[in-house]
C-alpha cells in the first residue's frame, strides 16, 4: 500500500476582529501558542467530541479526529475522512470463480486515515511549527483539506471556549464601566510545503518565464458604493531579462529579500518556469520563508514502509507508522 509522508511548516496567524456596529475592528494580532490551541482541542476530544466537520449534504465527506496523543514534545493526530461517495470494496477468488461486493451499510462512507504529527515548539519565529502529514494515496486528506480542517478545529475551540478567544479592541477603548472593549481573537492556519530536490533541480536547470508578487492585504475591500465589487488580490508582474539573468534560484532569493526589506505586504510569489525538458511548470512560495504554498508536486516527501498496515483506515495511531515518521522528523 502506497503511503507517503510530506513535510510542511504549519503557520499560525491571528487577527482581532469585530463587526459590531460602533465597535468595528480588524487588526493583526499575535496568535496563541500552538501548545495552548492543541490543549483546547484535547479537551474537546477527551470529552467525547470527535469534532466532525460535515459538508452541505449527507453525500459530502466528513472529517473527524479518530485518535489523539502526545509523543514527547509533539502532538499526534489521527484524522479520518468518511466518504459516502467512495466505491464499495470488491474481493474475489478467481480460482473458484467467487466475487463478493462489500456494500457499505446505510450512513457509512469509505474511510481513510492520515497521521498528522506537529512539533509543539516553533521551528522559526513564534508561529511556524514543523508538521508532517502521512496518509495513503487517494485518501483525499491532502494539505489543502487538512489545513481547512485544522482551521475548523480552531474555530470550534473559539466557539466552545469563547472567553479564551477575546482580545482588546485596537483603540483600547473602554465601556462606561471602565472595562476594556473586547473583540474576537480569530486564528488562521496555513501549511507551507518544504521544497523537494525536484523543485530545486527543475528551477536551476529550467528557464524562468515570469513571477507575480501577490498581496491579500485588502481582500474583500469594496470598490463600488453597494459593495458588489470587492477586491480579490493585488499583484505586481515581474518579467525576466534573459541577457541579465544569472542563477535563477539566487534571483528568486533576491526578489524575496527585496520584498521583505521594503516591508511590502506581498504574501506570496508565484513562479512560472519551464523545466529542462521544456515543460511548463509553476509554483507558489511564501515571501517570508520561501516554502511552498499549494504546490503539491514539489513538496518534500518520503515513502512510508509499514507492511503491518494493510487498510486505508485506522482507528488508532499506528505505532509502526509513527515510529517511521518520528525518525524522519529527527
Amino acid at each position: 500500500m502506497h503511503r507517503t509522508a510530506t513535510f510542511y511548516d504549519l503557520r499560525i496567524t491571528a487577527r482581532g476582529m469585530s463587526r459590531a456596529e460602533g465597535k468595528e475592528d480588524d487588526y493583526e494580532a499575535d496568535p496563541k501558542p500552538l501548545r495552548e490551541l492543541v490543549g483546547y482541542i484535547e479537551q474537546l476530544y477527551n470529552g467525547g467530541d470527535r469534532i466532525v466537520k460535515k459538508g452541505q449534504s449527507d453525500k459530502t465527506a466528513r472529517i473527524y479526529i479518530s485518535d489523539f496523543k502526545y509523543e514527547g514534545e509533539r502532538a499526534v493526530f489521527l484524522i479520518n475522512r468518511s466518504d459516502p461517495n467512495a466505491p464499495d470494496a470488491v474481493s474475489s477468488d478467481p480460482d473458484i470463480k467467487s466475487r463478493v461486493v462489500h456494500e457499505k451499510p446505510p450512513g457509512h462512507g469509505g474511510d481513510y486515515s492520515a497521521h498528522v504529527v506537529i512539533n509543539l515548539d516553533p521551528v522559526k519565529g513564534d508561529n511556524y511549527y514543523l508538521c508532517v502529514l502521512e496518509t495513503v494515496y487517494g485518501s483525499g486528506l491532502h494539505a489543502s483539506s487538512m489545513a481547512e480542517y485544522l482551521r475548523y478545529l480552531i474555530r470550534r475551540c473559539r466557539l466552545e471556549f469563547k472567553d479564551k478567544f477575546k482580545i482588546a479592541h485596537s483603540s483600547r477603548a473602554k465601556t462606561a464601566k471602565g472595562e476594556e472593549i473586547m473583540v474576537n481573537w480569530n486564528h488562521f492556519v496555513e501549511l507551507q510545503g518544504h521544497p523537494s530536490e525536484d523543485f530545486e533541480r527543475d528551477i536551476n536547470a529550467g528557464t524562468l518565464s515570469g513571477m507575480e508578487l501577490v498581496s491579500f492585504s485588502e481582500v474583500g475591500a469594496a470598490w463600488d458604493e453597494r459593495g458588489g465589487i470587492v477586491e480579490h488580490k493585488r499583484s505586481i508582474q515581474l518579467k525576466p531579462a534573459p541577457d541579465k539573468l544569472g542563477d535563477i534560484a539566487a534571483a528568486i532569493r533576491q526578489v524575496r529579500n527585496k520584498v521583505y526589506k521594503n516591508g511590502k505586504e506581498y504574501d506570496h510569489i508565484r513562479i512560472s518556469f519551464k523545466n529542462e525538458a521544456g515543460e511548463p511548470r509553476d509554483a507558489t512560495i511564501a515571501s517570508d520563508t520561501g516554502q511552498l504554498v499549494d504546490s503539491h508536486k514539489y513538496v518534500k516527501r518520503h515513502i512510508i514502509h509499514a507492511p503491518m498496515v494493510n487498510t486505508t483506515s485506522l482507528e488508532r495511531v499506528s505505532p509502526f507508522i509513527l515510529k517511521e515518521v518520528l525518525a524522519l522528523m529527527g
